[in-house]
Parts: structure tokens; C-alpha cells; sequence
């Protein structure tokens, strides 16, 4: 399975995901770059930054809309 549709079975089953899951779960390390690929198929998916007030650290989700997917 490639990690295009690792990442998009994801999503229909959990409707978000972000960059630690797509690595721990599936070894994907750019998960942007598959997430542009799904968009430009017509996936709609909403980037949501996240901020952790006690790490100071900052990360993307990507939240599922409708899977309006192109031939």
C-alpha cells in the first residue's frame, strides 16, 4: 500500500491526521507533500494549526471534509 492511501484510509476511518501519527503509523515523513497529492485529486481537507501552551511547540492536523476524489 502505498502511503498516499496509508494517509487517505486514515482519514476516512478518523477523520484527521497529523505528522507523528503519519510517522509512527505508517513511516511517512512527508506528510504535506502527500497531503498536496490528495488535494490536487480533489480530497478536501482542512489544515488546522495546533499550539501546546506547555511545550511551546506548534504542528499541523489535517481534518477530512469530503472525499470529492478526481478519475
Amino acid at each position: 500500500m502505498t502511503q498516499m492511501n496509508s494517509v487517505l484510509n486514515h482519514l476516512k476511518d478518523h477523520n484527521h491526521i497529523n505528522t507523528w501519527i503519519a510517522f509512527t503509523e505508517y513511516k511517512c515523513t512527508r506528510l504535506a507533500d502527500v497531503i498536496f497529492k490528495l488535494k490536487k485529486k480533489g480530497v478536501v481537507i482542512d489544515t488546522e494549526m495546533k499550539y501546546n501552551e506547555k511545550t511551546k511547540t506548534k504542528w499541523a492536523q489535517y481534518n477530512l471534509i469530503s472525499l470529492g476524489l478526481k478519475a
